[in-house]
């Protein structure tokens, strides 16, 4: 028997000998896209792992670490031009990894901001969530690229999401302007709209209906991405069941933060349906050979965390709180190197989103 805190704090000394003098950590090559990453996404991961081992723990060395990762994320290096995080190395995509890879870096340098009480990390946190285009009608972001290049209006669902919740986390963690407090209330306004559920609760990858405006690049990319799905929905699919936990976790994250908390969201029948979902044995079944799934998005901790923050709205689950935790440990948490880096193509990023669990309870568990 061990506890899930024991494991964390071992998987944070492991991280304390990674860690190089710029405070990076190794970098990873985004699980199974297969693109060669920038120590930015990681670091960000692992500033968030330090800063809950200190406070359990109270050993400065944890403290030491997240402030050295923290000011890697805000180092030159990390952001080269003075606009968005570098995250990604691959030509053929944008550099900044979309609107996600912003959304990782604003999650750990709001929380660092308040635990190492050093508010410049929430400042430029800020500035980078500000530099993003908002479009006030549907509620949603462009991306920005590295060297402050306008992307398109990012279509994505867990990409709009996440990038929302890290915003949130900055209006609780930092002093913010205004701006920040409406682009996240606007997205929470407009979320039901853009959450798109299929009949069986499955949360669609595609947001689908902000197109009603006349924004030509927007409707470019629309059309585009419908043309993709159309050819490839079998592994829209597998994307779909993989991401569904990622979606529930920010949600979730919202819930336990109490982010929003009067909005009539929080009482959609499309969220019931998407935790309903998640609780089937059918999806259960889906996630087992889902490349997306436990071995790079880390469903164990992600479900486990939904069922606690929304288990008034879940009934008869296939899945318990432990049993979804010792899933996700048994498959990848190695003993002997103290990280959940084993049965994955890409360990440096899977070890590194240990971070996930940091937010869940202590629990005792059977391995």
């Amino acid at each position: 028997m061990t506890k899930l805190w024991d494991l964390i704090v071992k998987s944070a000394e492991r991280g304390i000998k990674m860690q190089l003098d710029n405070g990076s950590m190794p970098a990873g090559h985004n699980g199974p896209y297969n693109d060669l990453e920038t120590p930015v996404r990681n670091t960000a991961h692992w500033c968030v792992t330090f800063l809950k081992v200190f406070e359990w723990t109270g050993k400065r060395k944890f403290r030491e670490s997240a402030e050295k990762a923290a000011n890697y994320l805000v180092s030159k290096e990390a952001r080269p031009m003075n606009a968005t995080f570098w995250c990604r190395k691959n030509p053929k995509r944008d550099f900044s990894n979309g609107l996600i890879g912003q959304a990782w870096v604003m999650e750990a340098l709001a929380l660092a901001s308040n635990k190492l009480n050093i508010p410049i990390y929430g400042a430029i946190a800020e500035e980078v969530f500000l530099l993003h285009p908002f479009d006030k009608k549907t509620g949603l972001w462009q991306g920005v690229n590295v060297d402050g290049s306008y992307l398109p209006l990012n279509v994505v669902f867990n990409q709009q999401l996440w990038f929302a919740t890290s915003g949130f986390l900055l209006t609780k963690y930092a002093e913010v302007r205004d701006e920040v407090f409406y682009r996240v209330r606007r997205f929470f306004e407009q979320l039901e709209k853009n959450l798109d559920v299929h009949k069986n609760g499955l949360i669609s990858h595609i947001i689908h209906k902000p197109f009603y405006s006349e924004d030509s690049i927007a409707k470019l990319v629309y059309y585009n991405i419908k043309k993709i799905r159309r050819r490839h929905s079998q592994s829209y699919k597998e994307l779909e069941i993989g991401y569904h936990s990622f979606n529930l976790y920010a949600l979730a994250l919202l819930k336990k933060e109490n982010g929003l908390i009067n909005y009539s969201f929080w009482k959609s029948p499309k969220l019931r349906r998407a935790l309903q979902y998640a609780t089937t044995q059918k999806y259960r079944d889906q996630l087992v050979e889902n490349k997306y799934a436990f071995s790079y998005n880390p469903v164990g901790f992600e479900i486990s965390f939904a069922l606690d923050a929304f288990s008034d709205l879940i009934s008869n689950s296939n899945f318990t709180l432990l049993g979804c935790i010792q899933d996700q440990i048994e498959k990848h948490y190695s003993f002997k190197e103290g990280l959940m880096c084993k049965n994955t193509t890409d360990p440096n990023t899977l070890a590194a989103r240990i971070y996930e669990a940091t937010r869940l309870p202590n629990l005792e568990i059977d391995i």
